[in-house]
C-alpha cells in the first residue's frame, strides 16, 4: 500500500494536507512502528496533554491539555513547528477535526459535554472561545473521545470495551465487548481511531509499547504493531491519532514532546494525487528491492528510527533502480518521493 502526503511549498519533505475519506480502507499493520514526525509542545504544556487533531484544509495539528479549560491549545503547522497558543476556553479530553462540519471538535471532562472551538477566519487558529453543542454522555468522566468520520460517531475505549456515540445526539448506540487481548496494561482513557477495515480502533498497551488493534464491529483483537524501546509509556491520557500517525506524548524532558509513528501500511488520512507513484518488488526482499518512482525529484529511505539510509535523485521525473538492501538490518523501512509540493512514503521489509 501506499501513502500520498501533500506538502506546503516551504515544508519540501514533511507531511501536510489530508483529504477526508468515504468509508473505512483496507491497510496492513506494521509488525513494527516507523519513527514520524514530532511536535514540540508550548512551554506552559502540561503532563496531560491528550489528543492531536489535524485539520485538512489548513494544514494544521491542534493539541490540547486535559485538566482545566484554562490550559493550552498548541497549535503547529504542517512542518511541524509550533505557530500559536492560547488558552484553550474548554476543560477538554478527546479533541478531533470534524470533516463533516468543517469544524475542530471534543468531548470535555464529566459532564461538560461536545464543544466546538471557534478558529480565526484567515489562520485557523483556535480563539479560546466557543460552544458546548451536545450535553455529556460518555463511558467515564476522563474518557478521551476520538471521532470515526466513516459512521459518524464518537468512539470511547473504557474497561475492556468499545462504546460508540452518534455524532447527531450523543446518544449511545451500543457496546462492544473487547475479546482476545494478549496479556498487558492499556492506557485506561484513551483510544485511537486508525479507520482501516477490520481494525479500525486502536489502544495502547503502555507496559508492552505496542499498539492492539480491534476490529470495530465484532471488538475482536486482530493484531498489534510494536513501537521502540523508546516510545512513552502513557498509563493514561497522552495518545491519539491524526492523519495516519499515532501520537504519544513524551514527558520525560521539557519541553514536553508528541512522538508520532506509523504503525499501519495503507493510505488512511492521506491525500491522494495520481501524479506520484512508487513501485516495489519483491516486499519482503533480502537482497535488492526493485523501484519505480514517477513524478518526483528525490527520493529518501528512512529506518524505524527515522534515520536516513539511502537517498538520491529522481532524474526526469521518473526512475527505475535496483535498492541493494543486503547492508540493512531486518526489519521495516520507508521509502519516500518527493517534488516539489508533495510526496509519497511506501512500507516495505527487508528479511535475510
Amino acid at each position: 500500500m501506499q501513502q500520498r502526503i501533500r506538502l506546503s511549498p516551504i515544508a519540501f519533505f514533511c507531511l501536510a494536507l489530508a483529504a477526508p475519506r468515504a468509508a473505512a480502507q483496507p491497510c496492513t499493520i506494521l509488525a513494527n512502528a516507523v519513527v514520524g514526525p514530532t511536535l514540540i509542545s508550548s512551554a506552559i504544556s502540561q503532563p496531560n496533554r491528550s489528543a492531536v487533531a489535524y485539520n485538512p484544509t489548513a494544514g494544521l495539528y491542534y493539541t490540547v491539555d486535559a485538566g482545566n479549560n484554562g490550559f493550552e491549545i498548541d497549535t503547529h503547522n504542517g512542518s511541524y513547528t509550533l505557530v500559536n497558543s492560547i488558552a484553550g476556553g474548554f476543560d477538554y479530553r478527546g479533541c478531533w477535526w470534524n470533516e463533516g462540519t468543517n469544524q475542530l471538535e471534543g468531548n470535555g471532562y464529566a459532564n461538560s459535554g461536545i464543544f466546538v472551538q471557534a478558529l480565526q477566519g484567515g489562520t485557523q487558529y483556535p480563539t479560546g472561545t466557543g460552544a458546548v453543542i451536545l450535553a455529556a454522555a460518555q463511558p467515564d468522566v476522563q474518557s478521551v473521545a476520538a471521532f470515526d468520520p466513516d459512521a459518524n460517531e464518537i468512539v470511547y475505549y473504557y474497561s475492556n470495551a468499545i462504546y460508540r456515540y452518534t455524532r447527531a445526539t450523543n446518544a449511545l448506540l451500543g457496546t462492544v465487548p473487547i475479546t482476545g487481548l494478549p496479556l498487558g496494561s492499556l492506557n485506561w482513557t484513551s483510544v485511537a481511531f486508525i479507520g482501516c477495515a477490520g481494525h479500525e480502533i486502536g489502544i495502547y498497551d503502555y507496559t508492552n509499547r505496542r499498539v492492539l488493534f480491534i476490529n470495530k464491529s465484532t471488538g475482536a483483537y486482530v493484531g498489534s504493531c510494536q513501537l521502540p524501546a523508546s516510545a512513552p509509556q502513557r498509563d493514561a491520557f497522552g495518545m491519539s491519532y491524526s492523519n495516519g500517525i499515532f501520537w504519544l506524548y513524551d514527558i520525560s524532558s521539557v519541553p514536553y514532546i508528541w512522538r508520532g509513528y506509523y504503525v499501519v501500511d495503507s493510505n488512511v488520512g492521506i491525500a491522494e494525487t495520481a501524479a506520484m507513484t512508487i513501485d516495489l518488488f519483491p516486499n519482503p526482499a533480502g537482497e535488492m528491492v526493485n523501484v519505480a518512482i514517477t513524478g518526483a525529484v528525490a527520493y529518501t529511505v528512512y529506518d524505524m528510527l527515522g534515520r536516513t539510509v539511502r537517498s538520491g535523485p529522481v532524474l526526469g521525473g521518473a526512475s527505475s533502480f535496483p535498492l541493494d538492501v543486503r547492508d540493512l538490518v531486518g526489519g521495516t523501512y520507508a521509502i519516500e518521493a518527493a517534488s516539489a509540493t508533495e510526496a509519497m512514503r511506501r512500507m516495505f521489509v527487508v528479511a535475510h
